[in-house]
């Protein structure tokens, strides 16, 4: 980067430049001569100096009106101040300067931190994301369950709503809130725009708007095509990162806002509320008072229409609470979804069918409430080997807890009526119904029930005994007699399971049997009723109070509830609980007036016309057989309105503990996934709250930088932005003016304390590293050293705790200087001689014999190079891909272990120490020579200059310190430095005297040289010296005679070795003779005391002052990188390798 100071500023700063007849560029190179002038120029020239450098001027007031103005009334004073670190500490520059610019009676405009709008512009996103979720976990996802809508906070509707106004409002506050960062970020050097033309768009905060994204893509594009191919230079005119950033910022507000709104739905609703409702059915109290009989003509009513198992209205059978999908059918679908797996032969019902039903109310209802829980398991079974309460054989060969069939045969005889034999069947829980025709089908069924029957027994008013256990079994035969015709149901079912064939005895019918068994325990007590899931939960077991017990005025209103299956007993045969007497529907009355057609009826029965047997064109109307799943759903649907009945009737209106439904408002999900705005909202949070966290704490001229803002700080800097030309606003040095913010946009590099180095990236990022540790943070030296406090009191902290930036200047690869590190670089003699290796026997012979070895990590590199450069030809690409890519790659670190990469490591060294030395081919260790004369003449510097040249560093690659280790023989001390040296190892070459003395000798002969070097950056590998020229320490002299007779010494030398007369080479001054060492140009200049560099690093050495004078010369290794790896992993490996400790590659 070019040396490039910041001009003056117009008016009495420019008279002072003119005064001094200084240009501004030039200011730096004189410094040295500052002392020559008079005061008020030193003071003055100090700080247009300090604009130049890398830190900016801290202002302590900046005017209200301008920083810059040509008003005579402007007073400029300055105060020099000089801080010196502690004695260890190593500091870039121990002055810093301090403006304080007076206005007689004006106002004056200070920096300012705005606390409240920063605090609303960090948290403010954190709380518009955070209204958004509670929308969505209260509202959105908490869907309304049977049109009853959860607890809400506040009204849905109003939610909604409120939303909707906050978005107008939400859109302009985020654009301000951007608009604030954007003040903050345009002084901030590492984001503020580099040209004034990329200012310019910041004028308007056209980033959040379409016509400002239309018009920065349509400069964008025109921007893009202008850089293809064989196009003439264009000026860029589009935005610079940061306003593409603070309008992705907007854009993705913008979507988001609008579609959050369409995430919502508003929908009407019901809520739960306090108020108490009417109760029609039963309670505690009047339960028992109830007559069985009436309960028990009620269920076989409402069974006997087909309608679904639920109560009318609004009450409801309530599940248990945990179940799933339920609704206001909770028991209907229930049973309903039993019959279809029985028909798909699915397992069956393993646990008990558990459900509560309340009393009868008026509307629906949630709340506490007194009721029948029910739990009940009913299976088809075997008639012969599947039952409990009934014993049978054979169709007239059966016996129940009561009675046998032995009771039935005088009926069935003709010695009694049969009406006789059934007086038993409200009594005794137990009846054989001799069915006759129905529909076309002859039916005749076995039922029994457990428990005990008579007009002093109530089930639900003695605690001790609930629940109340229960068992009903039903044995149903049926059968086909001309003219009626069997149907396919009744065909097909002599291959169930379960059913079996028996011949009527006394009229010599064949009949198909099957068995229905149901399991069922009942009690009573308080459950917590849930309008909107249908469910009850804590229920209380309590007895119903005992109710009268005596005759009343008709047989069917015996007081006293009896069990759920004496009900349902009662229900399926119509006989009368409690009495003597037969069942009301007697066979022969009527074809509807029987459990047979009642339970065709209540699963859905059709009826169908029938062929009429031996009449062919004679029909019969006739239901369907009832099979035996159909009727195991017609007794599971006659329990469900047996608890019906039981809780439908009560002794009028009253009110509990139940509460109503009101109407209310609810939300739902709209037509937008809420998944994707949340998405948005949580970009658009990140993308902003961390940039405003990051400049909290910043100071800046306005709260916002608007147009107005920005040309309100000075009317000169107006003035002269207004005389600019067209093209003279991508170079515009005017805005240089405005401390703080455009000033800083342009660090300007400095000729002093420079590192120059080639534009090499990695090779830069060396000399960067060492130098962060050569000069750290002030702060961490002394915090003093990094506050400065202004007028108003406040404090101002140097950035990044006093981060020291020290430009580097790189030069050109043409360039002659790049020969001392590189000398193997462009020169046709060294590719020649290195070439010539890959002739060799032991090039070839190698090549073949590891090309077995080499195959195996074609795989491995295959994305990295292609497989037929995976040999040992490409040895040191293979390595080092392996070995960093073991370091920083899962994948890579599996394929390779460690002996593989011990062998890749042998291979490697041997090839690169083929390349560059070869006693017999001296050009092979060109670049060793070149860098030989590079120490030589850094060393030169520091003696004839007695020491003014402190410390110099070059980074340099492995193939020239293997050619300096062959050239110098140190292969004879230690055959590893025949390998390959690690990652940033470094060699040293110290100078020192053993005379006693603070100053550096001017004698050479009290001069000695010692060679050091360190293998990698490991801790636990030092520093260590090694005989150099056979001996521990060199006197000078004989160094220079030692390594000169080894070294190339001129530029002009190089070429001739090199045999190369192009490039620069082609130039008078380096035309000479290969001895001649006086045509070098890389001479020392004595205005400069910085540190000069050359294409692969920079040499030099440092001087302390003590008892002894030490000279250290330090070369620093970088590894080469390989032309045939992938970008992505050569990113890695110069930045992330084992070598980037401090110095890296």
């Amino acid at each position: 980067m070019a040396a490039k100071s910041a001009p003056a500023s117009p008016g009495s700063l420019s008279k002072v430049v003119k005064e001094l007849s200084y240009d501004p560029s030039s200011l730096m190179q004189q410094s040295s001569r500052s002392q020559k002038l008079p005061m008020r120029f030193r003071r003055r020239m100090h700080f247009i100096l300090n604009q130049t450098r890398k830190t900016p001027v801290k202002f302590s007031t900046l005017l209200s009106h301008g920083l810059v103005t040509d008003s005579p009334s402007a007073v400029y004073t300055l105060s020099q101040k000089s801080r010196l670190p502690p004695k260890t500490a190593t500091r870039h520059s121990s002055n810093s300067s301090q403006l304080n610019l007076v206005y007689p009676n004006t106002n004056t405009y200070t920096f300012e931190r705005y606390i409240p709008r920063s605090l609303l512009n960090t948290l403010g996103p954190l709380l518009l994301t955070a209204l958004y979720f509670f929308i969505l976990f209260v509202y959105l996802l908490r869907p309304s369950l049977n049109d009853v809508a959860p607890y809400f906070p506040v009204d849905a509707k109003t939610v909604f709503y409120a939303w909707l106004i906050l978005s107008v409002f939400v859109l302009d506050w985020a654009k301000s809130g951007l608009a604030g960062f954007e003040a903050s970020a345009l002084m901030k050097p590492s984001l503020a725009p580099k040209t004034a033309l990329q200012l310019m768009w910041h004028a308007d905060r056209a980033w959040g708007s379409l016509s400002g994204w239309w018009n920065a893509l349509s400069a964008l594009s025109k921007d893009l095509r202008c850089k293809l191919p064989k196009r003439e230079h264009h000026t860029p005119r589009g935005p610079a990162i940061l306003w593409w950033y603070l309008s992705f910022s907007s854009f993705v507000l913008y979507l988001a806002i609008p579609l959050a709104g369409l995430t919502m739905d508003p929908k009407d609703s019901l809520q739960v509320s306090t108020r108490k409702i009417l109760i029609l059915g039963p309670n505690q109290t009047s339960f028992d008072t109830l007559p069985s009989n009436r309960v028990a003509e009620a269920a076989n009513s409402r069974w006997r229409q087909g309608n679904p198992t639920t109560p009318q209205g609004d009450t409801v059978l309530y599940a248990p609470q945990g179940a799933k999908n339920i609704s206001r059918n909770y028991f209907n679908d229930a049973v309903e979804n039993i019959y279809a797996a029985d028909l798909s032969q699915s397992p069956v019902l393993t646990s008990p069918l558990s459900f509560f039903s309340g009393p009868q109310v008026s509307e629906r209802a949630h709340g506490k409430a007194w009721g029948l829980l029910t739990d009940l398991t009913c299976s088809v079974t075997h008639p012969y080997h599947g039952l409990e309460l009934i014993n049978i054989t054979a169709m007239d060969k059966w016996k129940l807890p009561s009675i046998s069939s032995t009771f039935y045969e005088t009926a069935f005889n003709g010695s009694e009526t049969y009406y006789q034999a059934q007086f038993l069947a409200g009594m005794n829980p137990g009846l054989f119904y001799e069915g006759q025709s129905s529909f076309g089908v002859n039916y005749k069924y076995l039922i029994a029930s457990n428990g005990v029957i008579d007009g002093t027994v109530s089930d639900y008013t003695n605690s001790s005994s609930l629940p109340v256990p229960g068992s009903l079994e039903l044995v149903m035969w049926q059968a086909y007699k001309a003219p009626f015709s069997p149907d396919a149901i009744f065909l097909n079912m002599s291959s169930h399971s379960s059913a079996v064939v028996s011949v009527w005895p006394y009229d010599n019918t064949t009949y198909l049997g099957y068995a229905i068994r149901c399991s069922v325990n009942s009690t009573v007590g308080f459950a917590h009723l849930d309008a909107a899931t249908h469910a009850y939960s804590n229920f209380v077991p309590e007895a119903a109070s005992l109710g009268q017990i005596g005759l009343p005025g008709q047989l069917n209103e015996y007081p006293g509830m009896l069990g759920i299956q004496s009900i349902v007993y009662a229900s399926f045969t119509t006989a009368i609980l409690k009495y003597a007497a037969p069942p009301v529907c007697q066979p022969g009355d009527s074809a509807t007036c029987n459990p047979w057609y009642g339970a065709n009826v209540a699963t859905k029965g059709e009826p169908q016309v029938m062929q009429k047997a031996g009449h062919p064109t004679a029909k019969n109307l006739q239901y369907p057989t009832l099979s035996p799943e159909r009727m195991k759903l017609a007794i599971y649907k006659l329990f469900g309105e047996a608890a019906i009945a039981m809780m439908a009737s009560g002794p009028g209106t009253w009110t509990g503990e139940l509460h109503g439904l009101d109407k209310a408002n609810d939300m739902v999900p709209g037509k937008v996934p809420w998944q994707f705005v949340v998405a948005l909202l949580s970009l658009w949070t990140l993308i902003t709250v961390v940039p405003n966290y990051w400049t909290f704490w910043d100071r800046r001229w306005a709260a916002m930088l608007d147009g107005v803002e920005m040309f309100r700080l000075g009317a000169e800097w107006r003035s002269t932005v207004w005389k600019l030309k067209k093209r003279e606003f991508v170079e515009c040095d005017a805005l240089l003016d405005v401390p703080g913010m455009v000033g800083d946009m342009e660090p300007v590099s400095i000729n002093a304390d420079t590192f120059k180095l080639t534009d090499n990236k990695i090779l830069l990022q060396t000399a960067t590293n060492f130098l962060q540790g050569l000069y750290p943070p002030l702060g961490d030296l002394d915090h003093d050293l990094v506050v400065d406090t202004v007028t108003d009191g406040s404090n101002i902290m140097s950035p990044l705790n006093g981060y020291q930036f020290i430009p580097i200047h790189g030069k050109p690869k043409e360039a002659p200087d790049t020969i001392w590190l590189k000398g193997d670089d462009s020169c046709p003699a060294y590719t020649r001689a290195s070439d010539s290796y890959h002739t060799s026997v032991e090039y070839l012979s190698t090549v073949d014999s590891s090309r077995k070895f080499y195959s195996q990590f074609a795989e491995p590199l295959n994305n990295v190079m292609p497989p037929e450069n995976v040999t040992y030809a490409h040895a040191y690409d293979v390595f080092d891909l392996l070995n960093v890519g073991s370091i920083h790659n899962e994948s890579f670190a599996s394929a390779v272990t460690t002996p593989q990469l011990s062998q890749l490591r042998y291979y490697a060294d041997a090839l690169e120490w083929g390349h560059n030395y070869n006693l017999t081919q001296p050009a092979r260790s060109i670049g060793g020579m070149a860098l030989a004369g590079g120490i030589l003449r850094q060393l030169n510097q520091t003696v004839s200059t007695h020491g003014n040249l402190k410390f110099s560093l070059m980074a340099g690659s492995y193939d020239t310190f293997l050619a300096f280790f062959g050239l110098t023989n140190l292969t004879a001390l230690n055959a590893d430095f025949m390998g390959l040296p690690g990652y940033a190892s470094s060699m040293a070459f110290e100078l020192f005297t053993d005379a006693n003395t603070t100053t550096l000798p001017r004698d050479t002969a009290d001069l000695r040289v010692r060679f050091l070097f360190r293998n990698g950056t490991d801790e636990s590998m030092p520093l260590i010296a090694f005989p150099l020229f056979d001996r521990n320490s060199i006197s000078y002299d004989d160094f220079v005679d030692e390594l000169g007779s080894r070294a190339i010494n001129s530029v002009g030398e190089w070429c001739s070795t090199c045999q190369l007369s192009d490039g620069f080479c082609s130039q008078d001054a380096y035309v000479s003779s290969s001895g001649d060492s006086s045509s070098s140009n890389f001479n020392y200049d004595d205005s400069s005391s910085g540190l000069t560099a050359v294409h692969a690093g920079v040499i030099g050495a440092m001087t302390t002052l003590g008892v002894l004078a030490i000279v250290a010369l330090a070369v620093f290794f970088c590894r080469r990188t390989p032309v045939s790896a992938s970008r992505s992993l050569l990113e890695k490996r110069s930045s992330g390798s084992e070598a980037d400790s401090g110095i890296s590659a």
